[in-house]
């Protein structure tokens, strides 16, 4: 699960999270890798500039999306927007194109200069560098796919200039997948890979300059290059930490992480999958230090990547059921787009996974379990219900549609629905709220 740093208690995304197939950041000076449990998070730098929670604390923010990208990049900005518009009271979305004229009051940008056109315009002015593999901070350079950025920027007067902004924008196209989720708030400057959170920082000076703290802990990996059964030109890399001494049990471990994926790709119906990046914990200790996420796995779609802990890899087993449904979040989010809500996305991945809490869908059929609003739950109050109700009607209610209208209409209509739209979109994939609601208590 994700937990927005400057809204304690509301969560968004999949259950973990969101760097390319490469996995890592690539950073100018690399890191000293130690076999400390030192936290996630870098070292605290002292902050003289506005940090996100300030920012997003003075008013209503107007959100600004980026459409630079094709079809399936300017869903992915607007789904992230989703996402987040219901938790400010008068917020508002415009179009990049719109700040030709005029900046509006509190603007938050989703999207680098590579798929926002109002980035774009000042984007030799900016006090930073970014594009599709590269981010420029300073002295500091990184370089893949998964980077991400979150600053609070400066204002700059003049013509040509811009009032503050606050910007979440990655390295990828469009590089903010489940950016939400990266933990940020009491900084002006998060930057952010595979792993969370790599460093903060503030800027100092007029014109502003990166001031950014230490890296945090990154390790070495060793890896394995597989391919998923039914497609052998895919390619799935398995990664174990380097100071952990391989074994045979590793092979289990790859070949459950390979029977889980392909699960996930079969119910998808997908004839092609990204590359993929699997790293695998030998432990909760393990995975909590690196990451900072407790849970047994969680996925990175912006990263094209999926942690997970090594655990039961027999045929049906734990670890197969995990890689089923966390590699689900990543492929879905590439082969069929971004889901526009907790309760859809999670929905595909148990319904893809075939199971929650080891139990399969049959199982989860309860009364408590069928009494939840699927309206209620599209918005953030998905990830305020119980997990062990949430879930699982997610679960359902994906099967139900899928049997319904059938998985093509609830790719098109149903995964991109929000709370506004959900009837319409429901009709539009031929079928009735109604209808929907009576298949969860008889979809077999």
């Amino acid at each position: 699960m994700r937990r927005l740093a400057w809204l304690p208690l509301l969560f968004l995304g999949c259950d973990g999270a969101t760097p390319g197939p490469s996995g890592s950041a690539k950073p100018s000076a690399p890191s000293k890798a130690t076999n400390s449990d030192a936290t996630v998070s870098p070292p605290p730098v002292a902050t003289r500039m506005t940090t996100v929670n300030q920012f997003l604390s003075r008013g209503a923010p107007t959100f600004v999306a980026g459409t630079l990208g094709d079809d399936k990049a300017d869903r992915a900005v607007r789904t992230q927007i989703d996402l987040v518009l219901p938790l400010f009271e008068g917020a508002s979305v415009v179009d990049d194109t719109s700040l030709a004229t005029k900046w509006p009051e509190h603007p938050v940008l989703y999207g680098g200069p590579h798929v926002n056109a109002a980035l774009a315009k000042v984007a030799d002015s900016l006090p930073f560098s970014l594009d599709a593999g590269v981010l420029k901070l300073g002295d500091a350079r990184y370089e893949g796919p998964g980077i991400a950025l979150i600053a609070v920027v400066p204002a700059r007067e003049g013509e040509g200039g811009w009032p503050e902004f606050l910007l979440y924008a990655g390295t990828g196209t469009p590089g903010i997948a489940e950016i939400n989720s990266l933990t940020h708030g009491p900084d002006p400057i998060v930057i952010g890979d595979v792993f969370g959170p790599l460093r903060t920082g503030t800027w100092k000076g007029a014109p502003p300059v990166p001031e950014l703290g230490e890296e945090a802990r990154r390790i070495a990996w060793r890896s394995y290059r597989k391919s998923l059964p039914g497609l052998p030109d895919s390619k799935v890399e398995f990664r174990f930490p380097e100071m952990v001494p391989a074994k045979p049990e590793d092979d289990a471990q790859i070949q459950a992480g390979l029977r889980g994926l392909e699960a996930a790709r079969t119910r998808l119906a997908l004839d092609s999958v990204v590359d993929l990046t699997v790293y695998v914990h030998p432990d909760r200790r393990s995975k909590i230090s690196l990451t900072g996420k407790d849970s047994d796995g969680h996925a990175v779609p912006s990263a094209q990547a999926v942690h997970v802990i090594a655990g039961d890899a027999s045929v049906g087993g734990g670890v197969e059921s995990l890689m089923a449904h966390e590699g689900a979040h990543v492929l879905a989010y590439y082969g069929v787009g971004p889901p526009a809500s907790a309760l859809m996305g999670e929905g595909l991945a148990v319904w893809a996974a075939g199971s929650y809490a080891g139990k399969p869908l049959a199982e989860l059929r309860t009364k408590d379990v069928l009494a939840q609003d699927p309206k209620a739950l599209l918005g953030p109050a998905f990830r305020r219900a119980p997990e062990h109700l949430a879930y699982p009607f997610a679960g359902l209610l994906f099967d139900a549609a899928v049997s319904t209208a059938g998985l093509p209409a609830v790719v098109e209509h149903l995964l991109p629905a929000t709370p506004d739209t959900w009837d319409a979109a429901v009709t539009a994939a031929g079928t009735t709220p109604a209808a929907l609601r009576a298949a969860l208590s008889t979809t077999p």
